[in-house]
């Protein structure tokens, strides 16, 4: 408690007012501290400050769901403080590129592919962290092309971490205008096109708050796990052009799988490996919680302290969990025989009204006069109603319009051409 109020006080000055009477605090400052650590929407440290314990008791009953929402924002950073740092872990010993130099010019980093030769080899390979110093640049190469796949095999991670904190969570592929800070060489020279779709995850927090986890973010500079919806959306002028419910985008990954093994010149043992790890880490989650009796959720709700102690024990023993998946996929020689690795689809239990799914696991983009579901569906519902009217405004007023006035909804199409989120 002596450390909370040392920290407080330093955040203090004599321009602060009581939160029950509005006077002037005295120095040293007396706050909640219950909520000591808690978050603003924006992941900022906040206080809750009273001029005497009078106020304090006074404000209690009115101060109690603002105090409670605090907590809850706490947890959800830390939610997506821990996601990026299993990622991380998972990435770094289970590293799927195999780099033959690294270069950083003008801000982006450039590396070079080996040459891969296919089932003669393991598919993963050492992370160049001898050459990459630079923490910043080594999470920005361990993010490069795996946005769409970490909500796939972190999945049940995140849903641990944020039972109890989010209403919903989804998965959303965004057209962003950053611009990526890792540039990929291949082995004949050329430059793989820089790309400008990002994969998040979207949750509606049990603040009342929405909030964008990007794990994967460093690969565009943006190392935050967590943001605002609105403040990411704004700061990477986002526009949503798919979304899954959690670990939906599971179902195209298993179906891709499956269609390589019966093609001779394809190898998915990557993306079959990876489905071992995440197996692994699941279980190790599981083991974790038994033996220490306590939950991923309940971790997140502790003070500082035992958050931080118990954060680097987990990922000490997911990173065990993943040398012992990846000696098991490196006995493997006929992937056929592992496809029990593969995870079953997840997240079609459990909906936002107003979408349904295709056979790929994609959420169906439905206008309509009265939109329901999670505030970033409704986004990209706004967001594909308002580029309808602009582009077919004709139609759009003889025919749309009538529609949804009487009741009706549109389903709108997927974008016909995009590239693949990085």
């Amino acid at each position: 408690m002596a450390d909370s109020a040392a920290i407080s006080l330093a955040a203090m000055s004599l321009d602060d007012e009581c939160n029950a009477c509005a006077k002037p605090t005295p120095l040293p400052v007396l706050i909640c501290f219950k909520c000591s650590e808690g978050k603003s929407p924006e992941g900022e440290s906040t206080y809750t400050k009273y001029c005497s314990i009078r106020c304090r008791t006074a404000h209690q009953g009115q101060h109690a769901q603002h105090c409670k929402n605090q907590n809850i924002r706490r947890a959800i950073y830390r939610a997506g403080e821990l996601l990026q740092s299993a990622l991380y872990q998972m990435r770094l010993l289970a590293f799927d590129l195999k780099i033959d130099s690294v270069e950083k010019k003008d801000d982006v980093l450039y590396f070079k592919d080996g040459e891969y030769k296919g089932g003669k080899e393991f598919p993963f390979y050492a992370f160049p962290g001898d050459v990459v110093k630079d923490p910043g640049d080594a999470k920005a190469l361990l993010s490069y092309s795996f946005c769409n796949d970490a909500p796939v095999f972190l999945n049940f991670l995140a849903e641990k971490a944020l039972k109890g904190l989010a209403r919903s969570i989804e998965q959303a592929e965004l057209q962003i205008s950053a611009q990526c800070k890792v540039r990929r060489i291949y082995p004949n020279g050329n430059v793989a096109p820089d790309i400008d779709m990002h994969s998040v995850m979207g949750i509606d927090g049990c603040d009342g708050e929405s909030y964008i986890i990007d794990i994967t973010g460093a690969q565009y500079g943006q190392f935050k796990a967590v943001m605002p919806l609105g403040s990411y959306v704004e700061q990477n002028n986002a526009r949503v052009r798919t979304m899954y419910y959690a670990g939906g985008s599971r179902v195209s990954v298993v179906k891709d799988i499956k269609m390589k093994l019966e093609d001779p010149s394809s190898d998915p043992r990557c993306q079959i490996g990876l489905f071992k790890v995440a197996t692994a880490l699941n279980t190790t989650l599981e083991e974790w919680e038994a033996r220490w009796q306590t939950s991923i959720g309940q971790l997140l709700l502790t003070d500082k302290t035992v958050f931080a102690k118990g954060k680097e024990e987990l990922l000490y023993e997911l990173g065990n969990a993943v040398d012992s998946a990846l000696e098991e996929i490196f006995e493997v020689t006929d992937m056929k025989t592992a496809l029990g690795w593969l995870l079953e689809p997840a997240g079609q239990e459990v909906q936002d009204p107003g979408a349904a799914t295709d056979e790929e696991g994609r959420m169906t983009c439905i206008v309509s006069n009265k939109v329901e579901g999670s505030r970033l569906y409704k986004m990209w519902v706004a967001q594909g109603r308002a580029d309808l009217q602009v582009s077919r405004p004709e139609e759009w007023k003889t025919t749309h319009e009538p529609n949804l006035a009487a009741g009706g909804t549109i389903r709108l199409a997927l974008p016909s051409q995009w590239q693949g989120p990085a």
